[in-house]
């Protein structure tokens, strides 16, 4: 008789291509909304990394970036200081005021 398996190995891209929705889980440890913008903090257990996810309420934008752990309380404060320097004109739409028009992404010609 066959011992049962106690472990499976599958390879993590492999079950990703098959099942498009799976994510790494993440924990939230902290969130706040200020001036239409919500700006959350994220833990993944799976590596122990960090990341910082940075909402507009009224137009539904969201950013999303990984932030060395040293540095995550700083960047869940000031998020655009922190932004990756191709996500930095999303941040100058972001900051206008909320009662002005909402930011679209820009469509590539």
């Amino acid at each position: 008789m066959r011992e049962p398996a106690t472990e499976m190995s599958v390879d993590e891209d492999e079950l990703r291509s098959i099942w498009p929705g799976i994510t790494r889980p993440r924990r939230e440890l902290a969130r706040r909304v200020s001036g239409g913008i919500e700006v959350t903090l994220y833990w993944s257990a799976h590596d122990n990394s960090t990341s910082i996810e940075v909402r507009q309420l009224a137009s539904e934008v969201t950013v999303r970036f990984d932030v060395a752990r040293e540095a995550a309380l700083e960047a869940f404060y000031h998020p655009f200081a922190h932004l990756p320097y191709e996500e930095q004109h999303i941040a100058s739409a972001m900051r206008r005021p909320p009662n002005s028009a909402p930011f679209k992404l820009p469509v590539e010609p």
